[in-house]
C-alpha cells in the first residue's frame, strides 16, 4: 500500500513539475509575443506619423498655392474686372478653390 502511495506521489510531483515547466514556457512565449506586438505597433505608429506629416505638408503647399493664386490673379482689389466676375461667380456656385483641394 505504501508503495502505491509513494508511486502516486512521485507521479503527482512529476506532473506538478511538468505543469510548472509548461507555465514557465507559455509565459515566456506570451511575453515574447507581447514584445513583438509592441515593436510592430511602434513601427506602425512611426509610419503613420510620417505619413501624416507628409499629408500635412502637402496640404500646406496646396493652401499656399491657393492663397498665392487668390491674392495674385484673383484678388478682389487688384485683378481685372473679368477675373473678379469669375471669382464672385465661383463663390456663389460653391466651386471657388475646388481646383486646389
Amino acid at each position: 500500500m505504501e508503495t502505491h502511495i509513494a508511486a502516486w506521489e512521485r507521479k503527482i510531483n512529476s506532473l506538478s513539475q511538468e505543469i510548472a515547466e509548461f507555465h514557465h514556457k507559455i509565459t515566456a512565449e506570451a511575453e515574447a509575443e507581447r514584445q513583438r506586438i509592441i515593436a510592430h505597433a511602434q513601427q506602425e505608429g512611426e509610419h503613420i506619423k510620417k505619413q501624416a506629416q507628409i499629408v500635412a505638408e502637402q496640404e500646406l503647399i496646396k493652401a499656399i498655392m491657393y492663397f498665392k493664386k487668390r491674392n495674385g490673379r484673383f484678388s478682389y482689389d487688384h485683378g481685372p474686372r473679368s477675373d473678379k466676375k469669375k471669382v464672385f461667380s465661383a463663390e456663389r456656385s460653391g466651386t471657388f478653390g475646388k481646383g486646389f483641394h
